[in-house]
């Protein structure tokens, strides 16, 4: 284990760790910790997407059918309830 490794293996463990946190403890401030939750969700879609640029990640048919269902999942939670609906659940 070399100075540089333990160097980065603790930023990762401290530094990163920490600002994330608190980084998702403001979204659940905001949005309500139910949709925050949903942002761990899109975390696959980010480490694809850096994959493939920085590491050259070759896509497998899962890949490409689990983004699109990562998407939809998104888009179906955070569209606008209709007013019917938002009303049926209050009675």
């Amino acid at each position: 284990m070399t100075p540089t490794y333990l160097g980065g293996l603790a930023y990762l463990a401290a530094v990163a760790s920490v600002l994330g946190f608190l980084a998702y403890l403001r979204l659940a401030a905001r949005v309500g910790p139910e949709r925050a939750a949903y942002a761990t969700v899109t975390a696959p879609l980010v480490a694809l997407a850096v994959s493939t640029g920085l590491e050259g990640y070759a896509w497998s048919a899962w890949a490409v059918l689990g983004v699109p269902l990562v998407v939809l999942g998104n888009v179906a939670v955070f569209a606008p309830v209709p007013r019917l609906l938002a009303e049926a659940k209050t009675r």
